[in-house]
């Protein structure tokens, strides 16, 4: 992390290692600190982490930094601030505000959801408009897709020239909340050459398991792309689970940081006779990837962890859907 000058604290959890070295870096000093480890954390099942807790503006009396100023208003003008979110190499997050100042002011940025993506800030498809969201390389939609016509849960979808969805529990403000639920060959709409468009927009397609592991990898604290940690199946990672899940909506305070702006929720899911469960528990995500005749690759995330699930399960479930820009 690169901090401003003040007083920063942070929540250290060791992990199985014996000894650590924390180093803190400036323009013309270092200093490190070595902590040794007496027993091995189960908290976080012996995975390290590191919390940051608060700042304090020169509590201890630092230098204080001066702004640049030479740009020249009067008061009555319009302004416009915008507040960016950094990695070492590109821009996560962003937010604005506009405001026309008559004295001292202190703005406060709420930068809590990814940018848009370049020139394709936004999608309309079937009279609804998609929000889009960049996350590493890749272009997003951050909504779960809600197209096509509510049919009843005991029936299955049908290729019959109409798109087919469910609604959690045969309510269909859930399809305008959590989007519609699709069951893989609908979605597909009947092929099984993975990363075809299906159901998506024009320009956009279905992600395939690869396409997942790389969006993983990029929100991830501990494991980029394209570790193998991602190939494993079952609860992989460390923390992308928990920034890919939303701020709100997961049961018992399982909600998620939202930190790349995904905005995943907990859409529950469909199975035979008509049965939906998992609503407020769990998000499950289809990819576009065989594992067999009968089976496919998905994502699983859940209140209740912080890392992804890397799963398979039968093409007649119905899944939440996303889209991946071409």
């Amino acid at each position: 992390n690169t901090l401003i000058r003040g007083n920063h604290s942070f929540a250290f959890y060791s992990g199985k290692e014996k000894y650590y070295l924390f180093t803190v870096t400036g323009k013309q000093t270092s200093k490190t600190i070595k902590m040794l480890n007496t027993e091995s954390n189960t908290t976080y099942g012996g995975k390290c982490k590191i919390e940051y807790c608060e700042y304090a503006d020169n509590v201890i009396g630092f230098k204080s930094q001066n702004a640049i100023n030479s740009f020249v208003f009067e008061l009555g003008d319009e302004l416009r601030f915008t507040g960016y979110a950094m990695t070492v190499n590109e821009v996560i997050g962003s937010d604005e505000i506009v405001d026309v100042p008559q004295s001292n002011q202190l703005y406060e940025f709420e930068i809590i959801e990814g940018i848009g993506c370049p020139g394709t800030p936004s999608v309309t498809y079937e009279g609804m408009v998609y929000n889009t969201v960049l996350i590493g390389n890749q272009c997003w939609l951050k909504e779960n897709l809600n197209v096509g016509t509510m049919i009843g849960g005991i029936s299955n979808q049908t290729d019959n020239g109409t798109i087919e969805k469910y609604c959690y529990d045969n309510i269909s403000t859930n399809c305008a909340t959590y989007g519609g639920l699709y069951q893989w060959n609908e979605m597909m709409q009947y092929t099984t050459i993975q990363g075809v468009q299906g159901i998506c927009p024009p320009d956009w397609h279905l992600p395939t398991d690869e396409e997942w592991k790389q969006l993983e990898g990029a929100v991830d604290s501990q494991y980029g792309y394209p570790d193998p940690e991602w190939d494993d199946t079952g609860w992989r990672g460390f923390d992308a689970g928990l920034n890919l899940k939303f701020l709100s909506g997961w049961n018992s305070s399982g909600n998620g940081t939202d930190e790349f702006g995904f905005t995943a929720l907990p859409g529950g899911i469909h199975i035979l006779n008509g049965y939906f469960t998992g609503l407020g528990s769990g998000g499950y995500f289809w990819s576009s990837t065989e594992y067999s005749t009968y089976n496919v690759w998905y994502r699983l995330l859940s209140y209740y962890y912080d890392e992804v699930g890397h799963y398979v399960s039968s093409k007649d479930s119905g899944f939440s859907t996303r889209c991946v820009q071409d």
